[in-house]
């Protein structure tokens, strides 16, 4: 979809709202136009009368009329125009979230917080921006072509000599406008890593202390911000050329005019009501030209967002960002669909086949084959880079599969992202994502509670975190910071098991939850989960202690499984678990 149609979806959203913008400006230069021919009737008139009457004056009620509609339209138009504001950039921010949270895997290029910020605030706003000036561009429009038939009629030679070096000025703009679209297309992306950077340093502030590298990080910083300096005095410097050479142009058109009134004024086929109306209506007319460098420069940047946004949904067509959605931006908010179902108990998950490549040609995971029987425990192990991530990440439909089926008691699961959630299956990752909200929302995350909060309560008792809300100033109601930067690593660790857990899945997996928490406390945690009733378990890990629990252990070496059985007997055949047990 081109930039104009992307446009024009959006003035169709709510093509009244958007109206409302050009009602309000073409009353006000419509005001403009009466004024101008009321008193170029008044002070030609008043050339040829030397005495005042009440007549003259009566000239004046067409205009006060005027001036009473555009303040109402205007009171009314303002409300359309902040309404459009707000919905148009409301629904690209929506369409662009929505995407992002109900992706499949993660595909494209991977911005960081600070440039995702950029992205999401930013260009939507353009965007808009841009809608706002074609409603001024459209009254400014109809006043111009209203003006030059006036202007004409009233002396062609003149009219003729102003506008001629305008429209010139118009094919210099647009031939302008593919350097314009490159200054700000690099202006920006020199923003977006300043952003970028900013949101890392501020996350990262203890581990940059701890190593020492605060000059280099500052060093740094200032690298990047003198290559935006430098990239948006190249926008500004291009933009304000543009406009200068638009006014100089203009002035110069307007001086012309002066002076050729001058020379007709002397041959008297000029009275000082035309004087007055070419003078008068110059003004916005020259302002006409200036507003269509300016939209120009608008579209310019649009374009330029429409193009950055799209790099967040590299899957999807530029139509996503502007299908047309409801938006609750009044009254009551709807009522949140309950999230949780009826869960197929499982019985036996059959893996065949899985396969996955990283872009590039980097290796991943390769013909995996797997089997899990309810109330089991499989543990999948291997060195560093064996693999065990990415196994559970394609088979959660995280990471889009090259080959291989799954099934769940025996029928094909065609979608594994949408099938393998709640209350199917939970997922805990290796490094679990925190929210800077109460430790409460963080566990539920809009999981209905159930009466009583037995669900939470045991969530918690499971995970082990009872000693650690008690010890909380606020209990589960304990902001817990950015990325819960108040809590220890165990402690995030263990609130995440307790978000996985508060679902009650059939089927729980987990990435390496122990890696944070001391022996006595993993012990415990694996205890109460398995005495809470019959589990099913795929766990990442490399403990001992949990190993000798597994019903099944699995072997990865270079994506492949090496092995598959239990402990005891692998470690007599396994070589790369022989490996394994030596350096632990």
């Amino acid at each position: 979809m081109t930039t104009l149609k992307s446009l024009w979806r959006l003035v169709r959203y709510k093509p009244l709202y958007f109206s409302c913008n050009s009602l309000v400006r073409i009353t006000m230069y419509m005001e403009r136009i009466v004024f101008g021919l009321i008193c170029q009737a008044f002070l030609n008139a008043l050339s040829t009368k030397h005495q005042l009457t009440p007549g003259f004056f009566m000239l004046f009620l067409p205009w006060l009329l005027v001036i009473a509609l555009r303040v109402g339209v205007y009171y009314a138009g303002m409300h359309g125009i902040i309404h459009f504001d707000f919905r148009a950039r409301a629904l690209i921010q929506y369409n662009l979230f929505q995407y992002l949270l109900n992706r499949v895997h993660g595909a494209g290029k991977a911005y960081s917080q600070g440039e995702n910020i950029s992205y999401i605030r930013d260009d939507p706003q353009y965007i808009v921006t841009m809608l706002t000036g074609i409603g001024n561009f459209i009254a400014l429009l109809l006043y111009s072509l209203t003006a030059l038939v006036i202007l004409l009629r009233t002396n062609v030679l003149i009219t003729l000599l102003v506008f001629l070096p305008l429209v010139v000025v118009l094919a210099l703009t647009r031939q302008a406008r593919k350097s314009l679209q490159r200054y700000r297309q690099l202006s920006r992306e020199a923003t977006t890593e300043v952003t970028g950077v900013i949101g890392e340093i501020f996350s990262s502030v203890q581990a940059i202390q701890v190593a020492g590298a605060e000059p280099h990080v500052i060093g740094h910083f200032q690298v990047l911000s003198a290559k935006r300096r430098q990239a948006m005095l190249l926008d500004q410097l291009f933009s304000t050329m543009l406009q200068t050479v638009t006014s100089n142009v203009s002035d110069i058109g307007t001086g012309l005019t002066l002076v050729l009134i001058a020379l007709l004024v002397n041959n008297g086929t000029l009275g000082p009501g035309d004087i007055f109306i070419f003078t008068y209506y110059l003004a916005l007319v020259t302002s006409f030209f200036n507003e269509a460098s300016s939209l120009l420069a608008s579209y310019a940047q649009a374009k330029v967002s429409f193009t950055r946004l799209e790099s967040l949904l590299p899957e999807a067509e530029r139509d996503t960002l502007v299908t047309h959605q409801p938006l609750s931006l009044q009254g009551d908010l709807p009522e949140i669909p309950p999230i949780k179902k009826q869960a197929m108990p499982l019985e036996c998950l059959e893996v065949h086949n899985l396969s996955y490549c990283y872009p590039g040609g980097e290796r991943g995971i390769e013909r995996i084959n797997l089997s899990l029987r309810r109330g089991t425990l499989t543990v999948i192990t291997g060195r560093i880079g064996a693999g065990k991530t990415t196994l559970l990440r394609t088979l959660l439909g995280l990471l889009p599969r090259a080959e291989g089926e799954l099934y769940w008691n025996g029928e094909l699961i065609a979608e594994p992202a949408h099938f393998f959630i709640p209350p199917q299956s939970a997922y805990t990752p290796q490094v679990p994502q925190l929210f800077s909200d109460p430790l409460r929302e963080n566990i539920l995350l809009g999981w209905p509670e159930q009466p009583g909060k037995q669900s939470l309560n045991k969530a918690i008792a499971t995970a082990v975190l009872e000693p650690d809300i008690a010890a909380l100033e606020q209990g589960l109601e304990t902001l817990v910071g950015t990325r819960g930067i108040k809590l220890s690593g165990g402690q995030i660790q263990r609130t995440a098991a307790a978000r996985m857990l508060v679902r009650e899945a059939e089927l729980l997996v987990f990435d390496d939850l122990s890696s944070a928490l001391d022996v006595a406390t993993e012990q415990l945690l694996w205890e109460r989960l398995f005495s809470g009733g019959e589990r099913t378990c795929l766990v990442v890990s490399h403990r001992p202690a949990l190993l000798e629990l597994a019903d099944q252990v699995i072997v990865l070496k270079d994506g492949r499984v090496e092995a598959t059985g239990p402990l005891g007997s692998l470690l007599e055949i396994c070589e790369e678990l022989q490996g394994i047990f030596n350096r632990i």
